[in-house]
């Protein structure tokens, strides 16, 4: 996570990143971030050169949003909230709760790098044990992320009959997950 919290760039692309349908105009930004305008101006205009970012002017004042249907930005998405996932160290969390813990996958929309504002982070464990074990870490989870945790635990038996009668929930996973832990899903 150091990566986006070293260079001015850097900075500037974890908090549109972290902020996907948000608008910025340059000035603010800067303050916010504590960085020079001229450094946040320069970024941005890279940004935006790159497809990363859009812009739109108001009267003589630009403002800079995410362009979030560029496959790139979605790309870095992704790697941003792997990035935050493993800064949080989830995977140690949920293997100290819970020992049998088989699997771990990220899926849904941040899996996609499609999260919005209001997205819940999706989270699948194939464990023994039920969700009950998993409370405590996703509840400190939530407050270190900012971010609303949907969290399924199945056993691996009953992953195995899921896969194999090709329920909808494992037709939606299989395909757009990503593997946090473990051997894989299918």
């Amino acid at each position: 996570m150091e990566l986006f919290k070293k260079y001015a760039d850097m900075v500037l692309l974890a908090h549109f990143l972290k902020n996907p349908p948000s608008r910025f105009h340059v000035k603010g930004l800067a303050k916010e971030l504590g960085l020079s305008p001229s450094s946040v101006s320069l970024a941005s205009r890279r940004f935006e050169l790159d497809g990363i970012l859009r812009s739109e002017r108001e009267g003589l004042r630009k403002f800079y949003t995410l362009n979030n249907d560029s496959p790139l930005v979605k790309a870095f998405k992704v790697v941003y909230t792997l990035a935050r996932i493993h800064e949080t160290k989830l995977v140690e969390r949920f293997l100290k709760a819970d020992g049998s813990t088989i699997s771990i996958a990220l899926y849904g929309d941040f899996a996609s790098g499609t999260y919005g504002e209001r997205s819940p982070l999706n989270l699948l464990a194939l464990s023994q044990k039920g969700a009950r074990v998993f409370e405590k870490a996703i509840e400190e989870l939530e407050g270190q992320l900012g971010l609303k945790i949907e969290l399924e635990v199945i056993k691996i038996g009953k992953w195995n009959e899921l896969v194999k009668a090709r329920d909808p929930f494992c037709v939606k996973v299989l395909p757009n997950h990503v593997l946090l832990f473990g051997p894989g899903l299918a």
